[in-house]
């Protein structure tokens, strides 16, 4: 397949269907959907502008944030090493399709691959960015190890266990708590698990970053970026969803999300009226 085979293909399976189609419109009145994230004070200017880039997207889908007053309320001195469990399975209550996305991320492009797809009980996204070193799990190499920033959760029982776990005695133990607990059980092949890096023609989070700088818009203002996998050919890679992650040590103040600093003018702009409450670029 030469170059052109390659970037042609890429570029339809994202163009296809882009607008919400009648079945689509119909699953969204019989299926509830929210997403949710966690911001404490140093991360609710990262949590707006999620909204906001969300809001461009997909209007009619809620956003929950739960803020400082929300955490206030739970004692639990561990809340944040357990937090997706926790609001995972109070709003599977209510809703079919529980996203939870980390307060510091842009969503880029439609996410409607991850909505209409019922096929899962949990999906997520890779880890490893390609720059720092990779996180190790006994029994989980590297580079299948599985990223608590993007959580696609549909099953309760995945959850309620989920849950249960980061409330045993072997959490502790364990260095990136809830997110450790979430690879073991992703591969257990008890639950239907999707990887949405590996199953999709899409990005989602920190896999991207070791490419911010070749990062590009496309005439349909889809970001991109293309890989080379062999001589003369790419892969092309749109990217859904950027993750800044790092935490607060990584960056320094004020650049975590100053997108000029990492990616071409062109894509810094968009990223920035994405992020904005403005309603037209």
């Amino acid at each position: 397949m030469t170059t052109e085979n390659i970037i042609d293909q890429a570029v339809k399976s994202t163009q296809i269907g882009e607008n919400l189609s009648e079945p689509e419109q119909e699953r969204q009145k019989q299926e509830k959907v929210i997403f949710f994230t966690v911001a404490d004070k140093n991360n609710i200017d990262y949590a707006l502008k999620l909204k906001n880039s969300l809001k461009k997207f997909h209007p009619d889908i809620p956003l929950k944030i739960y803020g400082e007053k929300d955490l206030a309320k739970i004692k639990d001195p561990g809340k944040f090493y357990r937090a997706t469990p926790l609001f995972g399975r109070l709003l599977l209550r209510d809703y079919d399709l529980v996203i939870k996305i980390d307060a510091d991320s842009i969503v880029l492009g439609n996410l409607k691959h991850v909505i209409e797809n019922q096929t899962y009980d949990v999906g997520a996204v890779l880890n490893n960015n390609g720059v720092t070193p990779h996180v190790t799990l006994p029994g989980i190499p590297p580079n299948y190890y599985i990223n608590c920033g993007f959580v696609a959760m549909r099953s309760k029982e995945f959850v309620n266990t989920w849950w249960d776990v980061c409330n045993s005695f072997i959490f502790n133990g364990l260095p990136y708590k809830e997110q450790d607990v979430l690879n073991y059980m992703f591969y257990t092949g008890k639950w239907s698990a999707n990887n949405f890096d590996a199953t999709t023609p899409y990005w989602h989070g920190l896999i991207a970053n070791g490419h911010r700088p070749k990062f590009a818009l496309d005439k349909d203002n889809q970001v991109y970026v293309d890989i080379p996998i062999a001589e003369n050919q790419i892969m092309r890679k749109y990217i859904k969803v950027y993750h800044a992650a790092g935490g607060n040590v990584v960056y320094k103040q004020g650049q975590k999300l100053n997108f000029k600093l990492y990616f071409p003018p062109e894509v810094a702009e968009y990223m920035e009226w994405l992020g904005s409450d403005e309603k037209s670029n």
